[in-house]
């Protein structure tokens, strides 16, 4: 059945050419595998942070991160030792279930009318299939070869459309459409006036750039990474630039692209405008690229001279983007942006909100940044400032019975540094106090002598 699938839609391309793509609402929602949720919005805690797809087998890595299991063991087994969202060090490489996601994901996808598998994760079925494999190798050769050839936008837009669906298909498909040369050619349609050809165009990429040898031919290929801050800056639809952020998200994935994207200011520029004017799934998504591009101390000079602390303080009291802009925050703290951080007014009140009532993740980062504040920032007016917070300390408590492993590392670590204040502080009014009785005493005795 499979295969015959595959050869159908490929002998459908080449007898009557890419379908005609619906007009899609500027919802400011990614791309994901499900072909029949393709009309619905998909909770964002449903989408996996590396393919931006539904997931189908959620799993919980050593930095308390989820993801899908496919995306995270490719992302292991391509030599990464990282979290892709956070950039922390992963432990061990265990991928724990997370039955109560997937519960969730199940119980929405039916509500949805929505096929979902709640078997465990087999090997992928189209890359599992030898006749369907040539298939889809077959059509993405055709597709992109047609859109070489095609001088019409409205034929170029049918044509990326496809490729666009046919790139959800398996990484074996998106390395099937990279070999070909189909990113050299969605390139130039970045920049297109057509805003239903730019936004398949940015959409298609993104998908691509999910393999890791997409992501070098697209960091490689002219003009992409204009092509991307043209989307960024003037897209026509929310979606295509929220996309755009997505891809600079996927693209940061490796070392030395984050380093490059993190140089061009006009990236970090655009996407600090998006976060303060653009919707809040765009905004989610920028700020996540920002905390990306922040794995990296060397982009962190501009991300502070663009403006990056003042729109994550002001992201942090919004609810639906606390999590991202705590990330982004704690990010900046560990790697050289915390004195910077530290002279915000209201910072450690801010942060101390996330740490009581944020998600799991966004409370670790909270407590990450809390952290690095107090150690890197003139600390103790800082620890002071948190000491005196009411109710703060049986939050750490909570999350050091409770929290991720990652949050109960850090809730220790904050712990410890408010009880050693705590003491200095005690120790401090002792000396003080015994220094009065001293000048006390001193007084008195040169009276009596004066008498």
């Amino acid at each position: 059945m499979i295969a015959s699938v595959g050869l159908v839609r490929y002998a459908k391309c080449v007898l009557f050419g890419a379908s005609t793509p619906r007009p899609e609402p500027d919802s400011g929602k990614v791309d994901f595998s499900a072909a029949a949720a393709a009309e619905v919005s998909v909770p964002a805690d449903f989408r996996c942070p590396i393919s931006l797809e539904l997931m189908k087998d959620p799993v919980v890595v050593a930095s308390g991160q989820t993801y899908d299991r496919e995306s995270i063991s490719h992302w292991i087994a391509s030599g990464h030792a990282t979290c892709p969202k956070t950039g922390q060090a992963l432990a061990h490489q265990n991928l724990v279930p997370n039955k109560a996601l997937k519960n969730l994901i199940s119980l929405w996808c039916r509500e949805e009318n929505i096929p979902f598998d709640v078997t465990e994760s087999e090997p992928n079925a189209v890359t599992a299939n030898k006749a369907a494999t040539e298939a889809a190798r077959m059509t993405a050769s055709f597709l992109v070869e047609t859109l070489a050839a095609s001088k019409e936008t409205d034929a170029a837009n049918r044509i990326v459309h496809e490729l666009r669906q046919l790139a959800t298909s398996g990484s074996d498909v998106r390395s099937f459409i990279g070999g070909a040369g189909g990113i050299p050619l969605l390139v130039p349609l970045l920049s297109s006036s057509e805003p239903n050809l730019q936004l398949n165009a940015v959409t298609a990429l993104l998908n691509l750039s999910v393999l890791e040898a997409n992501k070098k031919r697209i960091m490689h290929a002219d003009g992409a990474i204009d092509g991307i801050v043209c989307v960024l800056s003037s897209g026509a639809t929310w979606r295509a630039r929220e996309n755009a952020a997505a891809a600079v998200v996927s693209l940061s994935g490796v070392h030395s692209y984050r380093r490059r994207l993190g140089r061009d200011r006009r990236i970090v520029a655009e996407l600090v405008n998006l976060v303060n004017v653009g919707p809040i799934s765009t905004r989610k998504y920028s700020l996540d690229a920002l905390a990306s591009l922040a794995g990296d101390r060397e982009n962190i000079r501009r991300l502070v001279e663009s403006g990056v602390i003042k729109v994550a303080l002001e992201a942090v009291e919004d609810a639906d983007s606390a999590d991202e802009a705590v990330a982004v925050l704690a990010a900046l703290a560990k790697r050289g942006g915390a004195p910077e951080l530290g002279v915000q007014e209201g910072v450690v009140r801010k942060l101390v909100r996330v740490l009581k009532n944020g998600s799991d993740s966004g409370r670790a980062n909270a407590a990450s940044a809390l952290v690095y504040l107090c150690r890197k920032a003139g600390g103790g007016n800082l620890v002071a400032e948190l000491a005196v917070v009411p109710g703060v300390e049986w939050v750490i408590w909570e999350m050091m019975a409770s929290g991720t492993e990652r949050g109960r590392r850090k809730a220790a670590a904050l712990g410890r540094i408010c009880r050693r204040w705590a003491v200095a502080a005690e120790a401090d009014r002792l000396a003080a106090r015994y220094s009065d009785v001293s000048l006390t005493v001193a007084s008195s005795t040169r009276m009596a002598v004066a008498q």
